[in-house]
């Protein structure tokens, strides 16, 4: 007979979540609603155990996700800078789930593909 190690059960608690069913989103594709369900279900699937280490560990999986789309064909030093520059003229999220694609645009220029990542971060 087999132990169930902690590993093991802890994939299988995961497994079990992501096989719930899901509300149905009451809430247009996009919109900043739309993003507060997706960041909700992010929390109710990863939480906030484990925080990330290093400059950017501010908790919110958001943050991540930006950093890493913001990474895309660039080094760590533009991605930064952009951040840096998205984060001061946008300091929440819902701020930036409401700017125009241009404006986003203008504000991570430093990364390159500014009006792509930006068209990346609307959808």
């Amino acid at each position: 007979m087999s132990r169930m190690t902690a590993s093991t059960a802890a994939r299988t608690s995961k497994k079990d979540r992501a096989a719930e069913p899901k509300k149905a989103a009451s809430c247009e594709y996009g919109t900043f609603e739309h993003i507060m369900l997706v960041l909700a279900r992010l929390d109710e699937i990863y939480g906030h155990g484990s925080e990330p280490s290093g400059a950017y560990a501010a908790g919110e999986p958001l943050d991540g996700l930006i950093l890493t789309l913001l990474s895309q064909n660039t080094n760590d030093r533009n991605r930064d800078t952009a951040y840096e520059a998205l984060r001061g003229k946008y300091p929440k999220w819902g701020a930036v789930a409401s700017a125009p694609r241009e404006d986003i645009a203008a504000a991570i220029k430093s990364a390159g593909l500014g009006d792509i990542k930006a068209g990346r971060m609307k959808q």
